[in-house]
């Protein structure tokens, strides 16, 4: 057995959680987390599957984006199958936010929720999310989730310097990969039971009460289109709810949000 397939058994072994993270595939570097969650999914691997990654090559956001995946951060995407309705989906983000912000929460660290995937500390992102689902006719066949944090990262490259934050930066001292990613799938799996337990409307409103931009004057890119206003509410399916300066009121799945100044 390798030393890759050893840490996997360790991981497996310490968790204190019934699913999720009970089978895990740990890998010194990958293309993305999510591509190989997904590969395994499609040919029937358990629900809880985990798979983590030492360093990414082609980690990604949003939209295609790319996500910086050095070795020093904490890369990993879960599998779940739940019999859910396909608009149901972007609770599986918000279990995974809230997820992280306690297991932050855990180290001192309060952090904020930026709808509808990011964490943030003092405007700097800690942490993105990226949920992809399987579905076919109306059934959801299974979502991966993933997960990317900077961790003990002590420097960013120049073009993402300004923006990202580590761990590190915040605390002063290298954090433990493995404990944090133990408390997150710890507090994954209690936030996705009581999502299936019929929990949806107390999750959305601790997940509102955490989502930095409610309250502010924003500008919401959509679909190629800039939008101005007030982010004034979290609807039940999840969308951004803007009052725009000119007194609409426009819903958002998705969308690149900025507070304005």
């Amino acid at each position: 057995m390798d030393e890759n397939s050893l840490l996997a058994n360790k991981i497996e072994e310490s968790l204190d959680t019934e699913i999720i993270g009970k089978k895990i595939y740990y890998y010194s570097q990958v293309n993305s987390t999510n591509k190989i969650a997904s590969e395994l999914a499609k040919y029937g691997a358990n629900e809880g599957t985990v798979v983590i990654a030492e360093k990414q090559s082609g980690g990604r956001g949003r939209r295609g984006r790319t996500w910086h995946s050095s070795d020093e951060g904490l890369w990993f995407s879960i599998i779940i199958r739940p019999e859910i309705k396909i608009n149901e989906s972007h609770f599986l983000t918000i279990n995974a936010s809230l997820a992280i912000y306690y297991a932050l929460k855990g180290l001192g660290i309060e952090s904020e929720i930026k709808w509808p995937n990011d964490i943030l500390y003092k405007d700097k992102k800690i942490c993105g999310i990226l949920s992809e689902m399987n579905s076919s006719s109306q059934k959801l066949n299974y979502i991966v989730t993933g997960i990317g944090i900077n961790v003990n990262q002590e420097k960013f490259p120049n073009q993402i310097k300004e923006k990202a934050i580590s761990l590190y930066n915040i605390l002063g001292n290298k954090v433990d990969q493995i404990e944090l990613l133990k408390d997150i799938l710890f507090y994954f799996e209690n936030f996705y039971f009581r999502f299936l337990s019929g929990e949806k409307e107390k999750l959305l409103d601790e997940w509102k009460n955490k989502i930095s931009l409610l309250g502010k004057e924003v500008t919401v890119k959509s679909d190629g289109k800039k939008y101005q206003g007030k982010a004034v509410d979290i609807a039940k399916d999840g969308r951004l709810v803007l009052l725009t300066d000119k007194s609409e009121k426009i819903k958002f799945w998705a969308g690149d949000t900025s507070v304005r100044k």
